[in-house]
């Protein structure tokens, strides 16, 4: 009678370096609870780690022999050789080699996560500082809690000063406050006083890049604003920040610790109730539903910005959301699509917008939504001189169009205006 079939649990749970019981194409050799046996997926395995990493064979023999299973020293020898019944042997890809390196160090995190072997301070850290990110994104996605924003912020806080924490340790730089005169600063209780996220993001080592420290600066000072007041109605106002933050947080939480602390696969993309809707003035909505407090430190923080630093996406991530219909019932699904060049853009509306006319607008009613923004000041002559030095009835720019010899503007042509009057400080505003 033939061995039982291997279901596919079982090859992935040896694939990672799991025990298993069964083989589908040999019989397998068992001592109580040990295996003594590789699978044809395991010696493609081991023998494509001895082609495209470094590891010698005690440290690969330490990844497939284990507790439930131990293997033989020797044969490791004749798979790196393939000698014997190995000379016909196909290493398993670099790509593969990679993708099993990466799932190990995530077997390995798990382990020293639940305290089987000692853990290094930097890991502990890095450990909390994953952690601290994932309740941040629970919380923003649960719908049964108002009060995200300022949850999320305090916890993505933790996050970043427990991750540069960990680095700083990793690179032997101190992480504790010392006085004038080189004294170690102590807490009210007699302990270190660790630095916290702006003396991290001060220091001279801080690996971040600048546009990275923009969005946690930014998201800082909001903090300091919205602290223990419960405002409303900023969730989605922040989201763009915040969906920047996250996605800096596992670039550099892969960077700096490594990829077996990478978060993203484990956080799917979150389903939204609220339809996505085409709405020429939604932030402006959003404003005038806003603290003006927040309002301030939002245009007062980013009026100094170039243009180039407030698109980056790592300060801000916008997407288009684009609805998708599939040429067959058979096709691939996905929630939303992203393009990634201006044509990918340009193709994608008109598949989907392609019945839709754009909102074309007079020079009234620019003035009007402008005067709306508390910039009362900003009168014809000014918008005529703005709309001159940009050229903005070039042909191919985009902000309007020429309709029996009457121009109308495009909505385009708002956010650059009131970039405009942010920029020229209280001029426009009365």
């Amino acid at each position: 009678m033939g061995a039982p079939m291997l279901k596919d649990d079982d090859v992935k749970a040896i694939i990672a370096g799991l025990p298993a019981s069964m083989s589908n194409d040999r019989p397998t050799v068992a001592r109580g609870r040990r295996t003594l046996i590789l699978l044809p997926e395991e010696e493609a395995m081991i023998l494509g780690l001895t082609i495209h990493t470094e590891l010698n064979n005690q440290e690969i023999q330490s990844i497939f022999s284990h507790v439930s299973r131990t293997v033989n020293h020797r044969e490791f020898g004749f798979i790196r050789n393939k000698e014997g019944r190995y000379t016909k042997l196909k290493p398993a890809s670099k790509t593969k080699v990679d993708e099993f390196l990466v799932q190990y160090s995530r077997l390995e995190l798990e382990i020293r996560r639940r305290g089987f072997v000692p853990t290094a301070r930097r890991d502990d850290l890095g450990i909390l500082a994953q952690e601290a990110m994932i309740a941040a994104v629970a919380v923003f996605n649960n719908p049964s809690i108002k009060f995200k924003s300022e949850m999320f912020i305090v916890n993505i806080c933790i996050a970043w000063t427990y991750l540069i924490h960990a680095y700083y340790l990793s690179q032997g730089i101190e992480i504790i406050y010392r006085d004038k005169n080189g004294d170690i600063v102590k807490t009210r209780h007699g302990n270190e006083k660790y630095i916290d996220l702006n003396g991290c993001l001060s220091h001279p080592d801080c690996p971040l890049d600048n546009l990275t420290k923009k969005n946690l600066e930014f998201l800082l000072e909001i903090r300091h604003e919205i602290e223990h007041r419960g405002s409303d109605n900023v969730d989605q106002f922040l989201a763009p920040k915040f969906q920047a933050n996250c996605l800096n947080f596992d670039h550099y939480l892969k960077i700096l610790l490594g990829k077996e602390f990478e978060i993203a696969s484990r956080l799917p993309f979150s389903v939204q109730m609220n339809d996505f809707t085409y709405d020429k003035d939604a932030r402006a909505k959003k404003e005038l539903t806003l603290p003006k407090e927040l309002v301030a430190v939002h245009r007062s923080f980013e009026r100094n910005m170039t243009r180039e630093e407030y698109n980056d996406p790592r300060y801000a991530y916008r997407i288009h959301i684009l609805p998708r219909t599939s040429n067959g019932r058979g096709g691939a699904d996905e929630v939303i699509q992203i393009a990634r060049t201006e044509k990918e853009i340009s193709n994608a509306a008109y598949v989907v917008l392609k019945d839709r006319e754009k909102h074309k607008f007079l020079e009234r009613q620019v003035l009007d939504y402008v005067h709306e923004r508390g910039f009362n000041k900003f009168n014809t002559h000014h918008f005529r001189q703005f709309w001159k030095s940009i050229e903005a009835k070039k042909k191919g720019k985009g902000y309007g169009t020429l309709l029996n010899k009457q121009w109308f503007w495009y909505e385009t042509i708002y956010a650059p205006v009131i970039e405009h009057c942010e920029e020229m400080g209280e001029t426009y505003r009365g």
